[in-house]
């Protein structure tokens, strides 16, 4: 990953002050107030007045912006392989989400896309548990109690001094209207012109816990030192960021950067878009020969998302008086049209518990590498946690319709993989070529089973929720094989 260019209003700060360490920002979805509100959580008293407290944060350029002088370029982000026979994207427009600030056409929003790392909190620390608060969304998905949520920073019945980073209020709003692929200066350099097609991963409002330690592991039968983590994180899907008074989304889509009827990017998008998270993971992380090895001991990942299709905040909808009526002349897409529900196909929730490993392998960077030998490779395993009674849910899947009516509020109906049970291994490329992406995968259900060892199947109940209690329909179970895949993706 990388930048360039050159960015404006850019901030570090530095001080000691612990005071926002214990603070969270939230938003009530359920309301009509989407602004982001302060709480507290309880279990930070141990920062007293020391510790490191900063801040970085800057505003990316675009092509056109006054503050560019004539040997300065625009901000561009690009993401790839590195070394010696590698391909990368170039990222480049990078504008915020919303078009406009308000249905007048006149009114462009002229606000640049920005990165602020909130605030960053740096401690040491021998703490055994800390609280951390989610959202609505993610608290129905756990079926948590509250949400302020408690978990062990080290086993119970231990003690262990950490180095805590935390941080609070993280957004990187900017979505990349134009994209194009560049090479590594050992192969021949691509002369194409920029795509009209981007990418936006927004993130907004990340707040995130990471302890870090000394700690043993075993790999393939040695025992080394390696670092302990144990780290807590979320995302906020969708909100009024209370900084910049703007509509902001943790999204994950593509975009259509290409021009309209009226000479302008229509901003066609498609993808998961207001993402809420929850992730919770401790283990270890070494350096092998082969490349990276991170053990989760425990893992849970908690998400809600929307699948959409449409048009960016305030583009102009590509359509004029003579094809769509009187209606349609530069009539302009709502502001707040990713709290609506007029672009979602369906939403998706899940929940992942167990415990893994990820080994990952870097490419080759010898001067004999190629395109097809330098790639980034992902080999792990993934055991989800045992059901503790009838009642667990344990890890599922729910693709989820919801129905807005006048009268009645919003309705759902799902349908469910519930109990997922199992031990699955997993494999991964992801290779650069010239002009296109290529992800080849392969799962492997119940991966450590032998001629005289059954091992665990992969097991899941599939089940119903029409318009009400959840109705189990059948018992799935796949007891080995494996599942191939390879997808390219060829922008236009």
């Amino acid at each position: 990953m990388g930048a360039s260019g050159g960015v404006t209003n850019a901030k570090i700060f530095f001080n000691a002050n612990q005071a926002g360490l214990k603070d969270f920002n939230t938003v009530n979805r359920t309301g009509s107030d989407l602004t982001e509100t302060t709480k507290p959580a309880s279990g930070y008293g141990f920062a007293g007045a020391g510790g490191l407290h900063f801040g970085v944060s800057a505003e990316f350029t675009r092509e056109g912006n006054p503050l560019l002088g004539q040997n300065i370029a625009p901000t561009t982000l690009e993401i790839g392989h590195t070394g010696h026979g590698s391909y990368a994207i170039e990222f480049s427009n990078l504008s915020p989400l919303a078009i406009r600030n308000s249905t007048n056409a006149t009114n462009l929003n002229t606000k640049n896309a920005y990165i602020d790392f909130g605030d960053i909190y740096i401690n040491t620390a021998q703490v055994k548990s800390l609280n951390f608060i989610i959202n609505e969304n993610i608290k129905k998905i756990l079926n948590a109690a509250s949400s302020e949520l408690t978990y062990d920073m080290v086993p119970v019945d231990k003690g262990q001094n950490v180095a805590l980073i935390a941080i609070r209020g993280m957004d990187f709003q900017a979505i990349a209207r134009k994209a194009r692929f560049i090479s590594d200066n050992s192969i021949a350099e691509i002369t194409s012109p920029s795509g009209e097609w981007g990418l936006g991963i927004p993130i907004f409002n990340l707040n995130a816990n990471l302890a870090l330690f000394a700690k043993n592991y075993t790999y393939k039968g040695v025992t080394s030192s390696g670092l302990g983590y144990n780290l807590a994180m979320s995302t906020e899907g969708y909100g009024i960021d209370k900084k910049t008074g703007t509509p902001s989304t943790t999204s994950i889509i593509v975009v259509d950067g290409g021009k309209g009827v009226y000479n302008e990017e229509v901003n066609y998008y498609a993808g998961l878009r207001n993402i809420d998270s929850y992730l919770k993971s401790d283990g270890v992380i070494g350096f092998e020969d082969e490349g990276i090895y991170i053990k989760a001991d425990n893992l849970l990942f908690a998400a809600k998302a929307e699948i959409a299709i449409g048009q960016l905040p305030g583009s102009l909808y590509n359509c004029t008086t003579a094809t769509g009526g009187t209606n349609c002349d530069k009539k302009v897409v709502p502001i707040d049209n990713f709290v609506k529900k007029d672009d979602v196909l369906f939403s998706i929730a899940f929940k992942l518990d167990g415990q893994g490993e990820l080994l990952i392998v870097p490419g080759l960077n010898s001067a004999n590498a190629t395109p097809d030998t330098n790639y980034l490779s992902l080999k792990g395993n993934f055991k989800f946690k045992d059901l503790t009674g009838s009642t667990d849910r344990g890890s599922f899947l729910s693709i989820i319709n919801e129905d807005v009516k006048a009268t009645t509020g919003t309705s759902e109906s799902s349908v469910n993989l519930n109990k997922i049970q199992g031990h699955i291994g997993f494999e991964s490329r992801v290779q650069m070529k010239q002009d296109t992406v290529v992800l080849d995968n392969q799962i492997k259900f119940n991966h450590l089973a032998t001629a005289t060892d059954q091992g665990k199947a992969f097991t899941a109940e599939m089940a119903m929720s029409p318009a009400g209690n959840m109705q189990k329909i059948t018992d799935l179970a796949i007891t080995g094989g494996a599942m191939r895949s390879t997808l390219g993706i060829t922008p236009r």
